[in-house]
């Protein structure tokens, strides 16, 4: 991937809906690339209903966080059902995250 010089970027990886296993996989995001980074550009996604530890199951988050802000409204119920369902299995071990969890999860539910 080519990152034109003095772009910034945010790459998000996540499961298409249409896959027979979407639901098994947690989304991942890569916020703030700028062109000359040496910021990795790959990731391993967290199977649902693990956490590996904190900072994964905050990047699932970011994950969907960034998709519920960059998509609009009713865009893509598919994909806010796969998420929706994908949300509810993840764990979170603060109240402040389990809130923004089920936040999300709101906003997804609402599109279906």
């Amino acid at each position: 991937m080519e990152i034109p010089e003095g772009e910034l970027v945010t790459i998000g990886f996540d499961t298409h809906y249409a896959l027979t296993n979407a639901d098994d996989w947690q989304p991942s995001v890569i916020a703030n690339v700028i062109a000359g980074d040496e910021t990795p550009l790959d990731r391993y996604l967290m199977r649902r209903g693990q956490v590996f530890d904190e900072a994964s199951a905050i990047d699932a988050l970011n994950g969907y966080l960034i998709t519920a802000a960059t998509t609009h409204r009713r865009a893509d119920a598919s994909y806010a059902a796969t998420a929706a369902n994908r949300l509810a299995m993840l764990k979170q071990h603060t109240l402040v995250l389990q809130s923004l969890q089920r936040t999300l999860l709101e906003h997804f539910q609402n599109q279906t």
